[in-house]
Parts: C-alpha cells; sequence; structure tokens
C-alpha cells in the first residue's frame, strides 16, 4: 500500500490492492495464489479492515465475489497484556513508546531503531485518533480476531489463566492458541 497502513482513513486503496494481486495472479495461471496475508502493525486496528470487506460486499464489489475476508488473527503478548490493558496513555509513540519501538525508546535525531518503518510511523502519526488510547486499541484487536494468538505464554504462568480468561471474555468465539517465547 502506498500510504503504508491498511486500517486509518486512507485505507480506500486496500481493495484497490488485493484486486490488483487477484489480477496478477490470474496472469500467472497454474501459479495463481490462494491467499493473500494483510499483516497490520501491533497499533493497527482490524475493525476497519473488516469494515472495508464488508462494505465491499454490502455495495456488490465485483471483487468480493472472488476474494473474501477469511480470518483475522490478533497476537497477543502476554507478557505485557495485562499492563496494557490496564493502561491509561494514549496509543501515540509519544506516551507509548514500547508499542512502537524496538527497545522502547524513541531513537535519537535521525536514528532509526523502529520496529515499523519511519514512512509507516509518519503515515500512522497523522492518522492516529489521539483519543484512542493503548486499551482501547489492544480490547478492539482481541473483539475483532477469530485467533487470537497468546505469545510469550509461558513468561507469564501465574497469570496465564487470567489472560486467556480475559480474552475468552472479551472474544468468546475466537480460537485461543498458546504459543511460547523463542
Amino acid at each position: 500500500l502506498q500510504n503504508g497502513c491498511a486500517c486509518c482513513s486512507k485505507s480506500e486503496e486496500l481493495l484497490a490492492s488485493v484486486a490488483e494481486l487477484v489480477t496478477l495472479s490470474d496472469m500467472r495461471g497454474d501459479e495463481s495464489c490462494q491467499h493473500i496475508v494483510v499483516e497490520m502493525s501491533g497499533v493497527g486496528d482490524p475493525k476497519s479492515v473488516r469494515a472495508k470487506f464488508q462494505e465491499g460486499v454490502f455495495y456488490n464489489m465485483p471483487l468480493l465475489e472472488r476474494v473474501q475476508l477469511d480470518t483475522m488473527l490478533t497476537v497477543v503478548d502476554c507478557s505485557t497484556f495485562l499492563e496494557h490493558l490496564q493502561s491509561s496513555r494514549s496509543a501515540n509513540p509519544a506516551e507509548s513508546p514500547e508499542l512502537f519501538y524496538r527497545h522502547g525508546d524513541a531513537p535519537p535525531g535521525d536514528e532509526v531503531d523502529s520496529a515499523i518503518p519511519a514512512a509507516l510511523l509518519d503515515a500512522m502519526g497523522m492518522e492516529m485518533r489521539t483519543e484512542s488510547g493503548v486499551a482501547e486499541l489492544i480490547v478492539s484487536q482481541t473483539e475483532t480476531a477469530d485467533i487470537v494468538l497468546l505469545n510469550k505464554a509461558d513468561l507469564v504462568d501465574e497469570e496465564i489463566g487470567e489472560i486467556e480468561e480475559v480474552v475468552r471474555a472479551l472474544n468468546p468465539k475466537a480460537r485461543v492458541i498458546r504459543t511460547k517465547y523463542g
């Protein structure tokens, strides 16, 4: 995607990009692709991606006769989930740098140590709702998922039951899978 974001208000090009991928796949003939994976950053809101596909179905877009949104997966970092769920901070680089940068601190000057490319951070920064909190974002990501992957479950032996209970309360229909760190 040119603007680097599938979930913000500039996401009109998501379905256009999917249509382009379908066309390229058709040109390959026998080697056509069967699945397309849309990976969003950790601060992306998947509700808007689901809404784009629902909107396409509502308006009878021909593309949606060929593709469908099959599964949304959310990865929960068990080592920070309960802390973030209780956070009153906003989901922006200034208040929550650990969501945007690998080591939790914004790099000085032009130095880039971001887990997310600088261009994507810029695009997200322009589109990010300032009223969106970390807890609100995590709840939205958990509620929207078809599958919730509990990552780093082995790092929170005592809390894993509580984390799984919260996830199941937020999204009782989701398939919940535990994974280990590393």
